[in-house]
């Protein structure tokens, strides 16, 4: 019933899901806690599910697919926080089973195994736990590659828009970085096959009309709910205007993320930065050599695979500009599986390697059987809540959702302005409309009136606060719009209690002073 291709592709599968659970949960089938991107998206979600409407209800700057689907599992299966844990799985799994389709095509011998498993293994604890819009996104997009790898048919073109319309559901920049890598594409493919114009309009055509259709069908909804002026606001001006405004969302980002050496161990500095300096290396260099040879050798391979090589490089070197405008190795990471690719096609073009490709897999197989040895034997902490047992892999991570689950009773109101980790965990309602704040121009003075606005209208009785953003002088910092904001809070609340979080337990490194201010 089987080939051998099949069954190896069954077990290999099989093996990067194990690995993925071992991360994920804690024997059985408690999640382990991860905080991160994913959760501005679950209290999105979680403010629709109460009957909110995104735009018009809060703020939201990415197209709402992300929202879309953890709402969908919340309406199927009730509010539980196992579902992202569920949800990363998946996502990764499928990544690494479009990746491993494309090395099936490229490349041979054991090798086809090696970008995945590297992808998984050597980078995930690292870099890897997350459920945020960009993982949707790049796996939309990498669909859309796959359908197109072997032939081009309109139905196929027609199912590539498709799917790159989806991924800009989730991010609305990366489906349209994948339309034009595949239009791209189709310009190179009618100059090596020596077709006419028209023929590649009509290919454009089949490719751009299904993701238009999408994109403007989707954000139909959403327009009339909130008004153009809002959705415009929120989903082109405040990205382009705004969101480059924080520290980790523009160019100046890159290589921000490296920790300084004296702050951890070797063994853990080492294990931390090399995946991550690997990624930064990697992208885009990795293109310019791919097409460097192919200028240079490109007679030794035929037209097909000298197309499949194309399509698969120009979707991972449009993905990595994309990446460029908030560069960092978490970014890289989720758009590297292509480069990989290449790496490895480059290795093989010129070196036959399967001894060494053997070992690279043996060493990657033995680290991830010591990382999920680690992982399931480590000292974990539990904490029950409305959605679920949670487990926690630092006690001083789980502080802050031990002292809320003591002092708060699903549906209270909750004030979390730094990042929304605890609404929809707790069942607790956001009384203002923006998700988050930072303290720059991320945060106009529009919307911090509409924060005290809504805390006016529905005092929550606690605050969990950012203690950083009281040292800011705004005659100092002329982007800096939450001084209305802090003042408001110390007029109206006292502080009850100190939480320093740190980001990096090992490292020390205070992410930044959570502190609980009780309504007066």
């Amino acid at each position: 019933m089987f080939d051998s291709h099949s069954r190896t592709t069954v077990v290999f599968l099989s093996l990067i899901a194990l690995f993925l659970y071992f991360q994920l949960f804690r024997f059985p089938f408690t999640p382990i806690l991860f905080e991160g991107d994913h959760a501005v998206h679950l209290s999105n979600a979680w403010r629709m599910f109460q009957g909110e409407v995104a735009f018009r209800d809060f703020f939201l700057f990415t197209f709402p697919g992300t929202e879309i689907f953890y709402l969908s599992f919340f309406k199927l299966f009730g509010v539980k926080i196992w579902m992202l844990n569920i949800t990363i799985l998946f996502l990764i799994l499928c990544l690494s089973a479009v990746g491993l389709y494309f090395s099936r095509t490229l490349l041979k011998g054991l090798a086809v195994y090696l970008p995945v498993t590297f992808f998984v293994v050597f980078e995930i604890r690292t870099l890897g736990i997350d459920g945020s819009h960009r993982f949707f996104s790049v796996l939309f997009v990498f669909l859309a590659i796959a359908v197109l790898l072997t032939q081009r048919t309109p139905m196929r073109l027609f199912s590539a828009g498709l799917l790159c319309g989806v991924a800009s559901c989730f991010t609305q920049p990366r489906g349209l970085l994948g339309i034009a890598a595949i239009i791209l594409f189709l310009f190179v493919e009618k100059l090596y096959k020596r077709q006419n114009l028209l023929s590649l309009i009509k290919s454009v055509l089949w490719v751009f009309s299904p993701f238009a259709l999408v994109v403007g069908f989707t954000s139909l909804y959403f327009i009339i709910s909130a008004g153009f002026e809002t959705y415009y606001f929120s989903t082109f001006v405040f990205p382009v205007k705004h969101y480059p405004a924080d520290v980790w969302n523009n160019p100046k980002a890159y290589l921000k993320d490296i920790p300084n050496i004296g702050t951890l161990s070797l063994s853990f500095y080492l294990r931390q930065t090399t995946p991550m300096l690997f990624n930064y290396f990697l992208i885009p260099l990795i293109y310019i050599v791919f097409f460097v040879v192919l200028w240079f050798r490109g007679q030794t391979i035929s037209t097909e695979k000298k197309l499949q090589l194309i399509l698969i490089n120009l979707a991972g070197l449009l993905l990595a500009i994309g990446v460029f405008s908030a560069p960092n190795s978490i970014r890289f990471y989720q758009v590297s599986l292509p480069g990989l690719i290449s790496l490895i096609w480059i290795f093989q073009h010129f070196f036959e390697f399967p001894k060494i490709t053997f070992s690279l897999l043996l060493v990657l197989g033995l680290l991830g059987f010591a990382y999920t040895f680690q992982r399931a034997t480590v000292p974990i902490h539990y904490l029950e809540t409305p959605s679920g047992t949670i487990a926690s892999l630092s006690s001083e991570t789980l502080a802050r959702y031990q002292w809320v689950a003591e002092h708060t009773r699903p549906g209270d109101y909750l004030y979390e302005p730094h990042h929304p980790s605890l609404y929809m965990m707790f069942h607790l309602r956001n009384p203002t409309p923006l998700p988050l704040i930072r303290p720059n121009n991320y945060t106009t003075p529009e919307q911090v009136k509409a924060i005290i606005e809504g805390l006016e209208r529905n005092p929550p009785r606690y605050i969990i606060w950012d203690g950083f953003w009281d040292t800011f002088d705004s005659n100092e910092s002329p982007d800096f719009h939450l001084e209305p904001l802090v003042v408001y809070v110390h007029n109206n609340y006292h502080l009850v209690k100190k939480l320093d979080y740190d980001s990096d337990s090992k490292s020390k490194v205070v992410e930044y002073r959570i502190e609980i201010w009780e309504k007066r």
